[in-house]
C-alpha cells in the first residue's frame, strides 16, 4: 500500500503556529511535531498520525466503503462541515446553471417568500454550481493524466 503523507499539513501549521498547541493538546513533544512536517527523505522524518488516518480510511475504504463515508461525515460534522457524497455523474448544461442561478435571484427579490424558501432555492443553485466544478475538475485531471503530468491540488 502507498503511504499518503500529510507532512505538508503540519509544516504548514507551523510555518503559521507553534508546535506547542499540538504538542500539548496532543501530549506529544514539539521535537515530534516538527518530525512530522519533515519530509520523508529527512533522517528526523517522523510518520504523521494524519498519514495513519488516511492508510487506515483506505482499507476500510476498500471494504466497506459507505462505513468510510460515514467516519469522513462525521470527522467533516465535528470540525464543522457538511460532507455529502458526489451526485451521479453527469453532464451540467450551462443553461441548468443559469435557471438556478435565477430561481435564487427571484427568490431572494420575492419578499413573500420566507426565509426557508429562500435558502432552499440558494442551495439548489450551490449544488448545480458544484456539480459543474466537479465536472470541470475530474475532466482537468483526465487532461493532466493523459498529458502525463500531475493534476494540481487547487480548490
Amino acid at each position: 500500500m502507498r503511504h499518503s503523507s500529510f507532512n505538508w499539513v503540519f509544516r504548514e501549521f507551523l510555518r503559521k503556529k507553534s508546535p506547542y498547541p499540538l504538542a500539548s493538546r496532543l501530549g506529544k513533544s514539539e521535537k515530534l511535531i516538527y518530525a512530522w512536517s519533515m519530509d520523508e527523505d529527512n533522517p528526523f522524518h517522523r510518520r504523521d498520525p494524519l498519514s495513519y488516518a488516511m492508510d487506515t480510511l483506505l482499507v476500510i475504504h476498500e471494504h466497506m466503503p459507505e462505513l468510510a463515508f460515514k467516519a469522513l461525515q462525521e470527522i467533516a460534522h465535528r470540525l464543522g462541515y457538511r460532507l455529502e457524497p458526489y451526485p451521479a455523474e453527469r453532464e451540467v448544461p450551462f443553461k441548468e446553471i443559469l435557471k438556478e442561478l435565477n430561481d435564487a435571484e427571484e427568490a431572494l427579490v420575492d419578499e413573500e417568500n420566507s426565509i426557508e424558501e429562500d435558502l432552499k432555492e440558494v442551495e439548489e443553485a450551490i449544488y448545480t454550481l458544484l456539480l459543474k466544478r466537479a465536472e470541470l475538475k475530474k475532466k482537468l485531471i483526465e487532461k493532466a493524466e493523459r498529458e502525463g503530468r500531475r493534476p494540481s491540488r487547487g480548490r
